[in-house]
């Protein structure tokens, strides 16, 4: 996939935020029937290890880890496009207030 696909692959991804630990494991334990038992473990510790942080997981993190993990785009890949979007809406918050 180009850089372009990739971006758009992500930002097409539906998503609400999570704001609880509970509503991240709801969400996560949706895509448990697309995960193999050693991939649902490692989202479940992300889960908690971003929960410590008050930070939640949603549906985009699921996504885009399956991605990943199936090998449809690399891990440096999805990093970059995220760094992408992130300063994207950034930049349009910032414009836009």
């Amino acid at each position: 996939m180009t850089f372009e696909e990739i971006v758009s692959d992500i930002k097409s991804i539906r998503h609400t935020e999570s704001k609880s630990l509970e509503e991240s494991i709801n969400i996560l334990n949706k895509y448990k029937n697309k995960m193999t038992p050693k991939q649902y473990e490692e989202n479940l510790k992300n889960v908690y290890g971003f929960a410590i942080e008050d930070m939640f997981l949603n549906e985009i993190d699921f996504e885009t880890s399956l991605a990943v993990d199936n090998g449809k785009y690399t891990y440096d890949e999805w990093t970059k496009a995220i760094k992408y979007i992130w300063m994207e809406d950034s930049e349009y918050k910032k414009n836009h207030q």
